[in-house]
């Protein structure tokens, strides 16, 4: 019961930041999440690891699943048609009148 610890807190953040981040093909910080040879002979302790080393397990794991971004709609919401809605009914009175 309550709060997980502040540790896997970090870590399910972690984890849902890489997976959009891996899900969205032209994000600014995808290489974030590639191998690079200075992770791999670096010499980090726990707290200081980067991110790709502490996401880099769960995802080899989970290497099966194909991340897809959310589909936005292809006509932003500022170019759609008003909506017309009929508001007189609730015009006619307020509730402090008996109808």
């Amino acid at each position: 019961m309550g709060e997980p610890p502040l540790q896997l807190r970090r870590l399910q953040q972690q984890l849902q930041y890489a997976a959009k981040v891996k899900s969205t093909h032209d994000h600014p910080t995808r290489k974030v999440f590639d191998g690079h040879w200075t992770i791999r002979w670096g010499k980090y302790n726990e707290n200081t690891a980067p991110i790709y080393s502490k996401v880099h397990d769960f995802f080899v794991l989970i290497n099966d699943i194909t991340w897809e971004a959310p589909r936005y709609p292809s006509e932003p919401p500022w170019r759609r048609k008003e909506l017309c809605a009929d508001i007189s009914v609730s015009k006619e009175g307020n509730k402090k009148q008996n109808p």
